[in-house]
């Protein structure tokens, strides 16, 4: 109850007054354009009675399982955002993982020793530290690490008494923390449970220990676990290896060590530690962008936590000097995850995270070392429970029980009181019902009865939030810029109003369609002859500050752009600066909003979803067909087929090649969708010679492609979409996403309940015997 009220005077103001969080990234916001949208779509979805497994809204379409944004294995995620709109869900998701983050901690202290004082001061410390509250805008991050105090306590229940019942416990922990979205966490949370449980190994006494049938049993008990979370959370983490290994993140383009080390903990970030803002604050733009990123760099715990947590260190020496050993275990605990995850902060700096990197599987996907973070707040949240129970025990015995009580009453109000009042300024609200407005840009792109499927690309999204961040000064002002730019929909929140974009903005995204068009870690062929354009734009003489106003106002395209652009069935293109000289564009409508202004322009050379052409033009790779695809000689009605390594020339086709073959083309073959669903997509092709099909849709493992009713293998055309040959005559082509672990998804929809029920009774019947217990 303490905790709840906590939470509620944090985030209450936004449930009552029906506002939604607005916190952004400063070049873009991964809570409203990254981690909401997909959340949104598979609310809409579940309220309409369906659960998809394909999310059709970004970069062509992407498997929503392995979008760890998406949270969409998460039974939490099903209830939240199937039950309320995405602005409540949302506020929703974070008290009730703000809340789960406390309880926990409570648990996990009062497990290892801790009283109710010092373990309630544990718990609103831990949950509303700067990395917990810094990372509020990462649903996803935030949500996993609210489960890290529950793995440990789930852990070391089962090193206590090994058995099914905790094996269910610990199995169904580890499942919501994975589903969550975020398996770095996952990681950190295991290094900080390991030393914790083994340490306390002793405790289930040597002859317990000398057993074979404690081991044994423990051993079935932890493969028991094990099994509990693949069942529950293998949808999720199969979709997800899959798409890590086919993303730029696996490509041997990217230095894995260069990319995971390059944020890391710099010392002075630890002063956050002492004094929150000492280093400035983002949400006022006083932050120094040189001590590296803010949320990131933020760990601000309470004075009095921090001061409590040297007192328990203190205390524990002195009782150890008395020969009183428990609270020095405590406290050596504490003390091994805090430093260590300090020395794995480091990073590329630290000895301890290279051999990380070396020795342990998985170290190489993630980025920012400082996430070790996680590690150190909770040892300190842990440290603070001592002391808060050193000084209450010592005024026990100097003044009573009254003092005591009166003392850790106000140890908590007071830690509750600083860092409410400390974090309140990160939680930023709008009203809900201007978030859940469509921006009138969305009027101009979605006509009432579009005859065909089409998708928009935005242009420098990013770029428009950048001011948005500094005209709100970030977002401790007037937070409408952030609404007004709106208009230019910045990547990934069309999917909010039902739009499909050829771009977006997600965690990973398959490599060849990342290298063509371009996400916010791979520069891709498509977004970078126009952003380099933008920049020269800006840099020339006359320009405003802003970036609408640059120079002339005007910023040409590369030749051929909307043809390109049209061969993904892009029919709209918005952007923050009127385009010129393109040809094929055509001005559909502005829209203006404060400082923000949309221009949105048709593109009249837009080919269909689904067309057919009559020649190919075979290439190695997506590189080569990104680079064909802008270089002012691609002709649209050639697709450009990504020959299988084993079949590759040896030398590749060369522009004369291409030009031989672009003489012989005929026009193309528009087909007509027969049904469009998220999953399932069928085309209706009639022909009269033979020819390849074109479908505009992310080729991806897991889709079943049938042709008249037998099952084909597609090629990739044009870097990263699906293609395949068909001969005259009429066709009918199915495209259904059905990936082999689709179905770990339908049996953890049918265990979780089952699963609550069990946690349930267990829950009611460990209830039943301490009230026997009691006289």
């Amino acid at each position: 109850m303490v905790l709840a009220l906590v939470v509620l005077a944090l985030v209450g103001p936004l449930l009552f007054r029906d506002h939604g969080l607005v916190l952004d990234d400063i070049f873009t916001s991964d809570l409203l354009a990254n981690n909401v949208p997909p959340r949104a779509f598979l609310g809409r979805e579940l309220r309409e009675g369906r659960f998809p497994l394909w999310s059709p809204h970004i970069f062509a379409g992407l498997p929503l399982l392995a979008q760890g944004e998406a949270a969409a294995a998460n039974p939490l995620t099903w209830l939240l955002y199937g039950a309320w709109d995405w602005v409540t869900a949302t506020t929703l998701s974070v008290a009730l993982h703000t809340w789960l983050a406390g309880f926990g901690m409570v648990l996990l202290a009062r497990r290892l020793g801790a009283r109710l004082p010092g373990a309630l001061v544990a718990g609103v410390a831990f949950m509303l530290s700067g990395f917990m509250v810094g990372h509020v805008k990462h649903l996803n991050l935030h949500h996993a690490a609210a489960w890290l105090p529950w793995l440990v306590v789930a852990a070391d229940r089962l090193r206590e008494r090994p058995g099914l019942a905790r094996a269910l416990g610990l199995g169904v922990v580890a499942a919501l923390q994975l589903t969550e979205g975020h398996p770095q966490m996952s990681y950190v949370s295991v290094f900080c449970a390991l030393p914790i449980v083994l340490a306390r190994l002793p405790l289930a006494g040597w002859r317990e220990l000398r057993r074979a049938r404690y081991w044994l049993r423990l051993g079935l008990a932890l493969l028991g676990a094990l099994a509990i979370t693949v069942v529950l959370a293998g949808a999720y983490l199969f979709a997800g290896l899959e798409l890590a290994r086919a993303s730029e993140r696996a490509s041997v383009e990217i230095d894995a060590w260069a990319y995971a080390t390059r944020f890391e903990l710099l010392p002075r970030n630890l002063l956050t530690l002492l004094s929150p803002y000492v280093l400035g604050d983002a949400s006022d733009t006083s932050y120094d962008g040189a001590q590296g990123i803010f949320w990131e760099n933020w760990y601000y715990l309470g004075t009095l936590p921090i001061g409590a947590a040297v007192l328990g260190v203190l205390a524990a020496l002195r009782r150890a000097a008395r020969r009183e050993l428990a609270t020095l275990g405590y406290v050596a605990l504490a003390l091994a995850v805090g430093l260590g995850s300090v020395a794995l902060m480091f990073g590329k700096s630290s000895p301890f995270y290279a051999a990380a990197f070396d020795t342990v599987p998985g170290m190489q996907w993630f980025r920012f070392p400082q996430r070790f973070a996680l590690g150190l707040e909770l040892a300190l949240a842990l440290l603070a429970a001592v002391g808060v129970d050193a000084l209450v025990g010592w005024l026990r015995r100097r003044g009573g029980a009254g003092l005591a009580a009166l003392a850790g009453t106000l140890a908590v109000a007071v830690t509750a009181t600083d860092l409410v009042a400390c974090m309140a300024r990160q939680f930023p609200g709008v009203a809900g019902a201007a978030l859940r407005a469509a921006p009138a840009t969305v009027a101009l792109l979605a006509p009432p009865d579009p005859p065909e499927p089409w998708r928009v690309f935005t242009a420098f999204g990013p770029q428009s939030h950048v001011e948005a961040f500094g005209l709100a000064r970030g977002w401790g002002g007037d937070l409408a810029p952030y609404l007004d730019q709106r208009q230019v929909l910045q990547a990934s929140t069309n999917a909010l109003w039902g739009l499909e974009a050829l771009g977006g903005y997600t965690s990973m995204a398959p490599y060849g369609l990342g290298v063509v068009v371009g996400t916010h870690t791979v520069p891709g062929y498509l977004d970078s002859p126009l952003t380099h354009r933008a920049i020269r734009a800006r840099e020339c003489p006359g320009a405003e500050p802003r970036f609408s106003g640059a120079c002339t106002g005007k910023l040409g395209c590369p030749a051929d752009f909307a043809a390109v652009l049209g061969v993904f069935n892009v029919r709209y293109l918005v952007s923050p600066i009127a385009v010129s000289s393109c040809r094929g564009l055509v001005a559909a409508g502005t829209v203006e909003r404060g400082a923000f202004r949309a221009f949105v322009y048709r593109n009249e050379r837009v080919l269909p979803r689904a067309y057919v052409v009559p020649s190919v033009l075979d290439v190695a790779d997506a590189r080569e067909a990104g680079a064909r695809l802008v270089s002012g000689s691609y002709r649209p009605d050639v697709a450009l087929r990504t020959l299988p390594a084993a079949a590759q020339p040896s030398t590749p086709p060369s522009s004369a090649d291409a030009a031989r073959v672009q003489r012989t083309l005929a026009p193309v073959v528009p087909c007509a969708y027969a049904a469009l669903e998220p999953d399932t997509r069928t085309v209706t092709c009639a022909l009269g010679a033979p020819g390849y099909l074109v479908i505009s849709d992310t080729r991806y493992p897991g889709q079943i492609v049938t042709l008249d009713g037998a099952e084909v293998e597609p090629f990739t055309a044009n870097g990263f979409v699906l293609g395949l040959a068909l001969e005259a005559g009429e066709h009918t082509v199915t495209v259904r996403y059905r990936p082999w672990y689709a179905g770990f998804l339908w049996v953890a929809v049918a265990a979780w309940p089952l699963a609550a029920l069990v946690g349930l009774h267990a829950l009611l019947r460990r209830r039943a015997r301490l009230a026997a217990r009691r006289p």
